[in-house]
């Protein structure tokens, strides 16, 4: 099969149509059908690799639609090595996961043209990046970018730029893109990744793009309370005296109490709204009385010793 690419190269000094002739790399694949790509609109362009928006159509089959497509053009030898691995990436460990969790691929083309040797991966069109951070986007959409990107780890595959640029809203779904540095990977996570769990050490996950991901989408409550200007470990959210025991010298020990009290309730209300009318009354019932004892520290109800819990 080839590709028959028509497009408007971003650096010619005028509007003409540049279009050139590339081979399927698969030298396996039927040699009766051929992929044409129009281009209109450069999307994309980074360290000698297009991205092209545009229209694909088999010649042989007149009677197709035309796909949305986009094509991702390499030239020089440099930039295909990493078209070349993600072209690898697509086609094989990665194939499951098209229409997926990744855009489908319609093939990937070489060749060489005007500007040396020449790939070209040829991509369904599925949307734009998404435009917020992942912590701002739809809940849904955030829980399904950790689930595409543990997939990818379970195919045998690590990503290694995983950022929002990178996660394109397909109709409300994410697919993942741009695989060119991704590498062949055996995830050693020590932990299933559990919605809701308390984030794990590093040490205990053992996995450094899946807990980035888990973390940047609030699929795990977080492990840290901030108190004063520093974040402790999260175990201090059940012990507001020993909270205290980490505000400056310059604190009176009322002080050091009241704020303590003040940043577990407001560690309670942001990771654990559901709970958080039941804690508060709990709470200031239980302060009242340390008050009056001075002998038992302020405790996050009866879920103190619970994983999921501060």
């Amino acid at each position: 099969m080839s590709l028959a690419v028509s497009i408007s190269l971003v650096y010619a000094r005028d509007s003409r149509l540049v279009t050139f002739i590339l081979r399927d790399a698969d030298a396996n694949a039927s040699p009766s059908n051929e992929l044409i790509f129009e281009g209109g609109n450069l999307i994309h362009e980074n360290n000698r690799i297009n991205v092209y928006r545009g229209k694909v159509l088999v010649r042989s089959s007149p009677d197709s639609p035309s796909v949305d497509a986009v094509c991702k053009i390499a030239y020089g030898r440099r930039a295909l090595e990493g078209l070349d691995n993600e072209a690898r990436l697509y086609l094989g460990k990665l194939k499951h996961l098209q229409d997926v969790f990744i855009p489908k691929s319609y093939g990937y083309f070489i060749g060489d043209t005007d500007e040396g040797p020449t790939g070209c991966l040829v991509l369904e069109y599925c949307g734009e990046p998404v435009v917020q951070m992942l912590k701002f986007v739809d809940p849904a959409f955030r829980d399904a970018v950790v689930s595409a990107v543990e997939a990818i780890h379970d195919a045998g595959v690590r990503h290694r730029d995983i950022s929002e640029d990178n996660i394109l809203d397909h109709n409300g779904r994410p697919m993942i893109i741009n695989f060119e540095a991704a590498q062949d990977h055996v995830c050693e996570r020590k932990k299933p990744i559990v919605k809701g769990a308390i984030e794990p050490h590093p040490h205990e996950f053992n996995c450094d793009e899946l807990q980035w991901v888990c973390r940047s989408s609030l699929f795990w409550k977080t492990r840290y309370i901030m108190f004063d200007t520093l974040y402790y470990d999260v175990s201090l959210a059940s012990d507001a005296r020993k909270l205290a025991e980490k505000a400056p010298p310059s604190w009176t020990p009322e002080r050091a109490l009241d704020e303590a009290y003040r940043a577990i309730v407001d560690h309670v209300k942001a990771w654990y709204p559901e709970r958080y009318a039941t804690w508060l009354a709990e709470t200031k019932a239980r302060k009242v009385s340390l008050t009056a004892s001075n002998e038992t520290p302020l405790a996050v109800s009866s879920c103190d010793q619970s994983e999921d819990h501060p």
